[in-house]
């Protein structure tokens, strides 16, 4: 892991852990989409320059921060190719834990909610230091011995994010902070952008320009994102296809499962099968 430029994974077992070490340009058509998927993920940005957007807003990172998202969790990040892009990427299945140590009330508290946290230069330091070596022990074969201590260190890892205290960040009110939360309100409506911008006196124009600003997504990006969301919870809760499209807002049975499958990269059904089963803990 030196400072030249440097793209490079480990894994001891790709089902259970891959550690992803980057530290070079990266261009950003690659990384500029919205997803999620069926493992957690633990990001150690160390420098970069990346527009985040994940739970209902855009979060901009310059240098030192962390990352971490839930299974299925939708999110997405937008890098800068300018600046040198220097992270660690740890995506790890719950099963990993499960194996090795049992995981405390503690550590499954920190893996409650997804976050972004600007870091201090002491907890970074600390909290890059345990990355590149889960990193480094990914790199040192497959022996039983070795699974654990990657276990440890991450269990490690994991509480040290969780509990590293974010810096001060500059605050930004906006109306687009309103149009989120009128979107979310009014998901099982039929929602076009000239109604939101009448809804808050503005031009169509400045509101598609503002949101995209303010949120690194475009409005119907984010209606799109919040109906998928808002269709999981409903799945989940034993709502048929047909129910779940309705009550969100889709126009048909068959649109709501192509949006749903394009998002998700299953289908409702399956990822309703998925989840009740626990399967989604258990794979990559």
């Amino acid at each position: 892991m030196s400072g030249s430029a440097l793209w490079e994974t480990q894994s001891i077992d790709e089902k259970l852990i891959k550690v992803d070490y980057m530290n070079t340009h990266i261009t950003p058509d690659k990384t500029n989409k919205l997803h999620c998927h069926p493992f957690f993920e633990l990001i150690i940005i160390d420098r970069g320059e990346v527009k985040y957007t994940k739970n209902n807003s855009m979060t901009e990172i310059k240098n030192k921060a962390v990352v971490f998202n839930r299974i299925y969790d939708i999110h997405n990040p937008f890098v800068s190719y300018s600046p040198l892009y220097k992270r660690i990427k740890i995506q790890f299945s719950h099963k990993l834990l499960e194996k090795y140590i049992k995981p405390s009330a503690e550590l499954e508290l920190a893996l409650g909610a997804s976050y972004i946290k600007s870091l201090n230069d002491v907890d970074f330091e600390r909290i890059f230091s345990l990355s590149k070596s889960i990193f480094q022990l990914c790199g040192n074969g497959e022996e039983e011995l070795e699974k654990t201590r990657v276990c440890l260190y991450l269990a490690t890892l994991i509480l040290n994010c969780y509990d590293a205290a974010p810096l001060p960040a500059d605050s930004r009110q906006s109306y687009v902070n309103g149009v989120r939360e009128y979107i979310i309100a009014n998901l099982s409506r039929r929602l076009t952008i000239e109604d939101i911008a009448g809804t808050f006196f503005v031009s169509k124009t400045k509101l598609i320009c503002d949101f995209k600003r303010y949120s690194n997504l475009s409005v119907l990006q984010f209606i799109t994102a919040e109906r998928v969301k808002a269709a999981q919870r409903l799945l989940l809760k034993g709502y048929s296809v047909s129910s779940t499209a309705e009550k969100c807002g889709f126009s048909s049975p068959s649109y709501f499962i192509k949006v749903f499958s394009q998002t998700m990269g299953i289908t409702p059904l399956k990822y309703t099968s998925l989840r009740l089963e626990g399967s989604d803990t258990n794979r990559f």
